[in-house]
């Protein structure tokens, strides 16, 4: 299954961005839930307003 999240705040982040730097808690929980629904065999894609778009660990990060 091809899931798309997506993210409205202003706050710049990727899934691994919690890893390296304090995020709001729903952001940290969209990058860990965007992971394991990687890990766990579907397709998935963040929008959200990322000055960095890319592959992240499996997850296509796509800037509004």
């Amino acid at each position: 299954m091809h899931l798309c999240l997506v993210d409205l705040s202003a706050l710049d982040f990727t899934p691994h961005t919690s890893l390296t730097e304090p995020l709001g808690g729903m952001q940290s929980g969209l990058g860990y839930l965007a992971q394991e629904l990687v890990r766990r065999g579907h397709a998935v894609t963040l929008l959200n307003r990322t000055s960095h778009p890319g592959n992240y660990g499996g997850v296509e990060c796509v800037s509004i």
